[in-house]
């Protein structure tokens, strides 16, 4: 005997002693109830997660209703019987909430009836259920037939007892003219069959529905069918009575017989234009077995030669494919591989060698074909090379790294030019004092010479890391190669063969001209170093506009119009690990004191700062081509502005305030602005600053100050300050002068500025032309 039938029920009902008389009652009719109370609308929706059998629910409690109760079950679409127990329900409002979707409903003081109707609701429920999946197979059977029907390469037609078409496939549409829905419930004879067959078709059909006899029924015949168009074609017919309940009707499969060599050649050339839009696809197509040990191809398309350079018949052999995958790749592949059978489809990527040795980056999806008994019988898949991919993935990866690097180099150069003010400063205040045959003074001028090469080893950093302060004029560079040809022969030697060949048509470019200078020289020395026994160098300029196409396989670049400058070698190239690195600081192939390794990454932040990108093309034995971008403008006129003349370093009365957080820098500048006659205040940060001018009665001339301080930075500071002393003036000082501080709002552009580090004499001919300055 079967024991109680497990029931999960959901109770709405504020009064314990009747949730435990309807658990009960439930008991009592055979079953085994679990059951969730609640008593508000969103502790019900929270139990609806848990997946209830049944709701039993009062009519009304104090914040919660029926009705609102199946309003809840409407929104998520959840068929849950729900069953009304209530003391007092009269009929009207019973038949209302049946209509808005009760199950049914049992009064408090007759719950012998709840086993009943609780049987009947579930019963109802898997009846629906039922039902529905009745429906949906017969939705998905319907579907189904007519998918099939619409991929079948001939016509198909069915008709009923009067010769109304009620079926017509895509094929019969593209064979007749007629489209579905206008040819069906036409009569086949005024649509496909010539006028002057019109009364025998229908003599035979009154034949068949008379005796049940035909004379062209289930015979393969042949016979001229009318197009849409009006011309006759030659079709192969063959027609079978159906019953459709009590309905008879009849199906036609045709077939355009129109001189058959013809259509064999039109087939075979069908075939060829869909095994040419395989081969021309991107992907290589491939079949193997789904029981095979190996990866074997029992087919595999035409463009597999594009993808490996082999043919398919090479191949389709024993271990080709394990041979070909990348030793580091097989293990992880084969084990993502293994389970295709399980998952019915896989997607992995991994390295295939071509022919020629080389690796290609491809994407391996493939999916399990079952037979009728969901057996798997093939495995259909596809290749897709994705190198280009892996490589802009990896030009990103790369740009992250270059711009981390960069950040780091700033900062550091930034640092450092704190510390070579300091040298610098107080080397040359040294000098200054000591006679010309004074034995000390060789070493200072020694530590002057060093910090000089400090200074523009943290030059080259601050380029790399596009923090240099840019000062960009319109010119036109092949009048600035013109101009270096002679020094740029001179700097790689007689041994090297300089050539250069110059676009006649070339666009200006907006660049720093001692920042392009220092590319060309950059890339010339290398060059020169990558060819110790002499070669040729080759500097070429053209115009170029980048299209979408470009940028989409060189993530740094911006589509527009561009100048293009390559510098070729025929030096030793670099081979794949040292191009990688090319760009980076620090990073040198030549010997101990042979460089600094900031030639090329000096090179690449210069030319990004510029909004411009380079690309680096070399191989082992085959040198080196350097290639930059920079953006051109085809209107504009090349200026090239002689430089300002340096004002006179004329002493000063006036009173300086001094804010710098760095001590030793601090300590530097006033000495020099003392001994220049200037009264000097000094803070360490700018709220000491603040509160020293604040009791400060006399007039401040001029504020020098650090643009980026701990707490509060210059500029903020010097607002403040204007808006008590607005006739003052202001310089600012830095280690660093990056696109944030100077393009991007914390200076404006025209501000004045003295760059770190700076010497003594620099300070006090810009302290003394800001003050001159109206």
């Amino acid at each position: 005997m079967a024991g109680p039938a497990p029931l999960h029920v959901l109770i709405v009902e504020d009064r314990p002693s009747d949730v435990l008389l309807m658990v009960e009652e439930l008991r009592q009719a055979g079953f085994d109830p679990t059951w969730e109370c609640v008593q508000t609308e969103s502790d019900f929706v929270a139990r609806l997660a848990s997946a209830p059998e049944l709701i039993l629910s009062d009519y009304r409690l104090l914040q919660f209703d029926v009705l609102r109760a199946l309003s809840c079950l409407r929104e998520r679409g959840l068929d849950i019987p729900l069953i009304i127990v209530s003391k007092g329900i009269g009929e009207d409002l019973a038949v209302e909430a049946m209509k808005d979707g009760a199950a049914d409903f049992v009064l408090k003081d007759r719950l012998g009836r709840l086993g009943l109707a609780v049987t009947q609701a579930l019963s109802q429920k898997k009846q629906r259920e039922s039902l529905w999946h009745d429906e949906r197979a017969v939705l998905e059977n319907q579907q189904r037939t007519r998918l099939i029907l619409d991929t079948a390469n001939d016509p198909f037609i069915v008709m009923d007892r009067d010769g109304r078409i009620i079926e017509w496939n895509r094929a019969a549409k593209a064979t007749f003219g007629w489209p579905r829905e206008v040819a069906l419930g036409r009569f086949l004879t005024e649509t496909i069959v010539p006028p002057r067959y019109c009364e025998a078709h229908k003599r035979g059909l009154q034949h068949f529905m008379a005796t049940g006899e035909g004379r062209i029924l289930n015979k393969r015949i042949e016979l001229l069918a009318l197009h849409r168009d009006g011309h006759e074609l030659p079709i192969e017919l063959m027609i079978w009575p159906i019953r459709l309940g009590e309905a008879v009707a009849f199906s036609a499969f045709v077939r355009d017989i129109t001189e058959r060599k013809l259509a064999e050649a039109a087939l075979r050339e069908t075939e060829q234009r869909l095994q040419q839009i395989v081969n021309t696809t991107p992907a290589v197509i491939y079949v193997t077995k789904a029981n095979s040990d190996g990866r074997v191809p029992t087919w595999v398309s035409q463009s597999i030669e594009r993808l490996t350079g082999f043919v398919p018949a090479e191949v389709m052999v024993d271990q080709w494919w394990e041979t070909h995958v990348h030793p580091d790749d097989l293990a992880g592949v084969l084990e993502t591989m293994s389970s295709v059978a399980m998952q019915d489809a896989c997607a992995v990527e991994y390295r295939l060698r071509h022919r020629d040795g080389e690796f290609r980056w491809v994407l391996d999806q493939c999916r399990v074909v079952r037979d009728a008994e969901g057996l798997p019988t093939e495995i259909v898949g596809s290749w897709l090379d994705i190198t280009s991919q892996k490589l802009l993935e990896e030009q990103f990866r790369q740009s992250q790294k270059m711009e981390a690097v960069g950040r780091l180099a700033g900062g550091v150069a930034h640092d450092f030019n704190n510390l070579l003010t300091i040298i610098a400063g107080y080397c040359e205040l040294a000098l200054d004092r000591l006679g010309e045959g004074d034995p000390l003074r060789d070493y200072l001028e020694e530590i002057s010479h060093a910090g000089a090469r400090a200074a523009a080893l943290t030059g080259q950093l601050l380029a790399f890391s596009r923090r240099q302060l840019l000062a960009p004029a319109v010119i036109d560079l092949n009048q600035v190669l013109a101009e270096m040809e002679k020094m740029l022969g001179r700097l790689i030697g007689e041994n090297i063969e300089l050539l250069i060949h110059a676009d006649p048509d070339l666009w200006h470019v907006k660049v720093t001209p001692g920042q392009i200078e220092q590319v060309a020289m950059n890339l010339a020395i290398n060059a020169r170093d990558a060819m110790p026994q002499g070669g040729k160098l080759t500097i070429a300029t053209g115009n170029v506009e980048l299209d979408e196409n470009y940028v989409g396989t060189h993530s740094e670049a911006r589509p527009g119009k561009y100048v293009k400058v390559s510098v070729s070698d025929t030096g030793c190239g670099m081979d794949s690990a040292v191009r990688e690195r090319a760009f980076e600081p620090f990073f040198t192939t030549k010997g101990i004191d042979q460089g600094t390794g900031l030639g090329l990454s000096t090179v690449y932040g210069i030319v990004t700062q510029s909004g411009g990108h380079i690309e680096l093309d070399s191989a082992p034995g085959m040198g080196t081509t350097v290639t930059i971008y920079i953006p051109g403008n085809r209107d504009s006129a090349a200026i090239r502005n002689a430089p300002p003349r340096e004002p006179s370093l004329a002493c000063g009365t006036e009173t300086v305030l001094l804010v710098e957080d760095e001590a030793g820098v601090r300590a530097l500048m006033r000495m020099v602005l003392d001994k220049k006659g200037y009264t000097v205040l000094e803070a360490g940060n700018p709220q000491e600053a603040l509160q020293l001018l604040e009791h400060f009665q006399d007039s401040v001339h001029l504020l020098i100050s650090d643009v980026v301080m701990p707490g509060m930075g210059g500029r903020e500071m010097a607002e403040q300050m204007l808006q008590v002393r607005p006739t003052l003036k202001v310089m600012y000082i830095s280690g660093y002068t990056d696109d944030i501080i100077v393009r991007h709002g914390i200076l404006d552009s025209g501000t004045p500025f003295l760059q770190k580090p700076f010497a003594p004499e620099a300070l006090a001919r810009k302290v003394r032309q800001i003050l001159d300055s109206h």
